[in-house]
């Protein structure tokens, strides 16, 4: 067998293997022969239904599903999905008729490449810091009329909610805190805190030695961070 056969034969091996290739269609990558897949967001599904029922559901109606993953776990009301299905499935996804119920879908294709782009870049539209400041009072038995009473908070955009939602979802095993933060945390209670400043107190008291607290009055909610 000659050079130029084997590297024939060569190319035709690895241009015979699958490749997800997302973005428009080129001559070149169908040439390849890549497949490219199709990205969509299915929503307001039955909270009872299992992964593999809505992936059955799917592949029952003439479309090949690549990749199912359940978005939302924690709803009790409804849940979502993202679908990967080849590109060259009909659009049947998109009807409510193909669901039922009011359950809808979407393709969010130029989302997750603007998402992908902000990360890779490290930049974020102008148009996505804009924020609506709100005012809520620090303490709603204090006097309402005084301005240190009250502090801004900042509603951001629904895309905005979505990014960290999905950066939440993805990278939550690495965002984690010490376990001695107790406000604002999953689990883990004022109750906790103050069991553990008892104890730690009652430790330092028994053996006789001095202990320095240093306590923050916070019950008014200041803006500023510590």
């Amino acid at each position: 067998m000659s050079r130029n056969e084997k590297r024939r034969l060569s190319r035709a091996a690895k241009a015979s293997k699958p490749k997800a290739v997302f973005g428009k269609r080129h001559d070149c990558a169908l040439k390849a022969g890549k497949l490219r897949h199709a990205e969509y967001f299915v929503f307001r599904v039955d909270p009872e239904l299992s992964v593999e029922t809505v992936k059955q559901q799917i592949t029952d109606g003439g479309a090949t599903v690549v990749e199912i993953e359940r978005m939302s776990q924690d709803n009790a009301v409804t849940q979502s999905f993202r679908v990967l299905v080849n590109v060259d499935d009909p659009n049947k996804l998109y009807s409510e008729d193909f669901w039922g119920d009011g359950v809808g879908c979407r393709r969010f294709y130029s989302l997750c490449r603007l998402f992908n782009l902000m990360i890779s870049h490290g930049y974020v539209p102008h148009s996505l810091l804009q924020a609506t400041v709100i005012s809520i009072p620090k303490d709603t038995r204090a006097s309402l009329c005084k301005s240190d009473n009250y502090r801004g908070i900042a509603l951001c955009n629904s895309i905005g909610k979505l990014f960290d939602l999905m950066i939440l979802g993805k990278f939550e095993s690495c965002f984690y805190s010490s376990d001695m933060q107790f406000g604002f945390k999953r689990g883990m209670s004022t109750t906790l805190c103050t069991a553990t400043l008892r104890e730690t107190m009652y430790y330092f008291s028994r053996r006789g030695s001095d202990a320095f607290v240093c306590f923050l009055d916070a019950r008014t909610k200041p803006s500023a961070t510590f």
